[in-house]
C-alpha cells in the first residue's frame, strides 16, 4: 500500500488473471478485507483526506515529518530540521519543492518528468484500483519468500514504464514490501521498501513504519506516530507558495466565470438547484450548511464527480477547484439576474459530442441533458413544463439514441415521455429493427409507445 516516502495509504483493488491456485482478484479481494474489515469497500470510499505526523531518518539526521494526502491526487510532505523545513508536493498537476538543506529556498516546480513520478505516487487509492482505466497492467508472478515469510508478488507497469513490484503476506495479505524500477533523466533507479507495524485506526489496518533501501543501503526510515483520517484542510495546502499569492481563492476574480460556466447550468446562479435540469438530476443545495462545512467533500466531488454531476479533474485545475470551493462555501455565489447566464459554449460541445452518432453508452453530463430535452440550462424560472412557443419552436427533434442518454440518466419514464411529447418526432426510429435495440437498451414500454405514437402524428 505504500509507495516512496509513505505517499500511497490507501486499499487497492486488483483484476488479474488466475495463475499458483490463487487469482489476483482472489489475493486483493483478502488483501482489502484485511485493510479495512468485510465492508471494505464502503470503508475505503468513505476515506477522503489522511494526515501523517512521525519522524524521518535520513544517515544520523533524524526530523519531524507530516505528510497529508488528498483525493484525488493531492499529497505534501513536510520536515523539519535546524528551523528550517523542507517540503514536496504535488497540487494535480504539477510537483514542486523547497529544499532550503541544498540551498533552495524559494518554492520551485519539478521537471516535467519528476512531476509525473511524484503523480504516480500521489494516487489516493493507489495503483491497482481501477488499473486498467489507467492504462497500468498487472501480473500475478507467484508466491516466493520475503526475509523468511511466504508472500505473493504481484507486479504493476504504469503508462510511464515504472515497475512496482507488491509482496502480500501469504498469511495475512497485508503488504509487506515494495519494489520499484523507474527512471528519471535518463538513469535507472531501484528502490525497495519494507512495510510493517500494522496498527488498526478507525477500523483500518494501518503500517506505522516505513524503510527504504536502494543497493543494500538504506535510504530513509520512517516511523508514524499519529494517523488522522479524514481531517480537514485548506483549500489551498497542496498549491505551491507562489501560486497561492498570485491566484487567492478569496480574491480568485475567475471563480465566479467558472461557476457560472461549469456549476450554474445545474444550480442555478444562486446556488439553489432550481433551474430544469438541476429539478429533473434533483442537486442539492449549495447554500445549506451541509454542503458549506464539507470542504474536503466539495473538493474530491468537483474533481471526481458524483451520481450524474461529471467530474472535472483535468479540465479545472487544482487552484480553479479551490476557488470554486471557496466561492461556495463563503456564499460569493451572484444572485440571479438576466445579463449574468452561464456560457453555453460547454454546453453545446458536450452535447453535440453525446448526442451525434451512436454513442448512448457515454454517461449523460447535466449541459447534454438540457441540451437534448430543449430545455435551456441557465433558465432560472424552474419551469419544467414546455413553457412559451418560442421554447417549442427551438424544441430539439430527439433520436432513439437521445432517448436511450435520457433513460439512462434515470430521469424516469414520465419525464422522458413528456420530452418525447413536445419534441418532433420526425427524427424517431420506431422500425421493428430500432424497437429492438431500445428494448435491448433498456428502454420501457410506455417510453416506446410514447415514441410509436409522436412518431406516427
Amino acid at each position: 500500500m505504500f509507495r516512496k516516502l509513505v505517499l500511497a495509504l490507501c486499499a487497492t483493488a486488483l483484476v488479474g488473471v488466475p495463475a499458483f491456485g490463487q487469482t489476483a482478484d482472489e489475493l486483493i479481494e483478502k488483501n482489502m478485507k484485511a485493510y479495512g474489515g468485510a465492508d471494505w469497500q464502503t470503508t475505503i470510499k468513505a476515506l477522503k483526506t489522511m494526515r501523517l505526523t512521525g519522524k524521518i531518518k535520513i544517515g544520523a539526521i533524524e526530523a519531524p515529518v507530516t505528510m497529508s494526502r488528498a483525493r484525488p491526487d493531492l499529497v505534501r510532505i513536510d520536515f523539519t530540521f535546524r528551523g528550517m523545513t523542507a517540503t514536496q508536493a504535488f497540487d494535480g498537476r504539477t510537483g514542486w519543492s523547497v529544499m532550503p538543506f541544498t540551498g533552495k529556498k524559494d518554492p520551485e516546480k519539478m521537471s516535467e518528468e519528476k512531476s509525473m513520478d511524484m503523480k504516480e505516487d500521489a494516487d489516493f487509492d493507489g495503483p491497482m484500483y481501477d488499473y486498467r482505466a489507467k492504462g497500468y497492467e498487472v501480473e500475478l508472478l507467484g508466491k516466493v519468500s520475503v526475509q523468511g515469510t511466504p508472500a505473493y508478488k504481484l507486479k504493476v507497469t504504469t503508462k510511464s514504464g515504472s515497475e512496482t513490484t507488491i509482496y502480500l503476506d501469504a498469511d495475512t495479505y497485508l503488504e509487506i514490501r515494495e519494489d520499484r524500477k523507474r527512471t528519471l533523466e535518463g538513469q535507472e533507479i531501484v528502490t525497495e521498501t519494507n512495510i510493517g507495524n500494522y496498527k488498526a485506526v478507525e477500523g483500518i489496518l494501518l503500517p506505522t513504519r516505513i524503510e527504504l533501501t536502494a543497493k543494500g543501503r538504506t535510504l530513509q526510515t520512517i516511523t508514524i506516530d499519529k494517523i488522522e483520517l479524514n481531517p480537514t484542510f485548506e483549500a489551498m495546502a497542496f498549491a505551491m507558495p507562489g501560486d497561492r499569492e498570485a491566484i487567492n481563492p478569496s480574491s480568485n476574480s475567475a471563480a465566479p466565470a467558472v461557476y457560472k460556466a461549469k456549476c450554474a447550468a445545474c444550480h442555478g446562479l444562486d446556488g439553489a438547484g432550481q433551474t430544469p435540469v438541476g429539478k429533473m438530476l434533483k442537486v442539492r443545495d449549495l447554500r445549506s450548511d451541509e454542503v458549506r462545512n464539507s470542504e474536503t467533500d466539495m473538493i474530491a466531488t468537483i474533481s471526481d464527480g458524483k451520481g450524474k454531476m461529471p467530474a472535472y479533474k483535468g479540465k479545472l485545475s487544482p487552484v480553479e477547484i479551490s476557488g470554486l470551493v471557496d466561492l461556495i462555501r463563503n456564499q460569493k455565489i451572484d444572485n440571479p439576474s438576466s445579463n449574468d447566464t452561464p456560457s453555453s459554449i460547454e454546453a453545446d460541445t458536450q452535447a453535440s459530442e453525446q448526442v451525434e452518432g451512436d454513442e448512448s453508452e457515454k454517461p449523460l453530463t447535466a449541459e447534454a441533458i438540457a441540451k437534448l430535452t430543449g430545455g435551456s440550462p441557465d433558465d432560472q424560472s424552474g419551469d419544467r413544463e414546455a413553457g412559451s412557443a418560442h421554447n417549442k419552436k427551438q424544441q430539439k427533434a430527439l433520436t432513439n439514441d437521445d432517448v436511450i442518454k435520457l433513460v439512462k440518466a434515470e430521469l424516469g419514464d414520465q419525464v422522458v415521455i413528456d420530452k418525447i411529447k413536445t419534441s418532433p418526432g420526425d427524427k424517431l426510429d420506431t422500425s421493428t429493427d430500432a424497437l429492438i435495440r431500445l428494448k435491448k437498451a433498456g428502454v420501457s414500454k410506455a417510453v416506446i409507445d410514447a415514441m410509436i405514437k409522436r412518431g406516427d402524428e
